[in-house]
């Protein structure tokens, strides 16, 4: 069971900040599978080995998959706005099952091409009528500080009470501000 606990954080790979701490990451996992791995490879009864044996090739290959393309799989700089996306999505449930391919007339596919833009065009402007900007909130919820909404602001913990080695926080929409922790959280 401990093998499994420790290999589930490999599934959080991207909550990593850049390529290097990638890297260090997924070593550290990796070496924690090993440490109660190498004991079922030893002690182990041998379905045991079996499944570990299994379940490390596993990891290898993963590891690999993600090491590979750590260039630019922790920084994805994409510009897209999801229209495209949507008006794909909305033609693929409106015209059925992949199936079910029957066109009786050949204008048919032209009505569809000429659909799908148009549904692309008020994707956009519902994104240029946003709603307004949630107000800040800094709340602590059990033991996690959870922080939403903050911009351009100095967002500092210092209170013995706020940081501890039991507390942890999270950060959502906090656009150009500078976190500062003091303590060992």
């Amino acid at each position: 069971m401990k093998v499994v606990n420790d290999g589930f954080q490999l599934f959080f790979w991207h909550t990593t900040k850049g390529n290097d701490l990638l890297s260090d990451y997924l070593t550290e996992a990796e070496s924690q599978v090993l440490f109660y791995g190498n004991r079922i490879r030893k002690k182990g009864k041998e379905p045991e080995k079996v499944w570990f044996e299994a379940f490390n090739a596993w990891m290898t290959t993963f590891i690999a998959f993600i090491r590979e393309r750590r260039e630019y799989i922790c920084d994805w700089k994409g510009t897209q706005d999801g229209a495209g996306a949507a008006a794909f999505y909305a033609s693929q449930s409106s015209s059925g099952s992949a199936t079910a391919v029957s066109t009786p007339a050949a204008s048919a596919p032209a009505e569809e091409q000429k659909a799908a833009p148009a549904k692309a065009a008020p994707a956009k402007a519902a994104a240029a009528g946003k709603k307004a900007p949630a107000a800040p909130s800094r709340e602590l919820r059990g033991n996690k500080w959870v922080v939403e909404n903050y911009t351009n602001e100095t967002i500092r913990f210092d209170d013995p009470d706020q940081v501890n080695k039991r507390v942890s926080f999270e950060f959502f929409n906090c656009n150009k501000c500078t976190i500062q922790i003091v303590g060992k959280c």
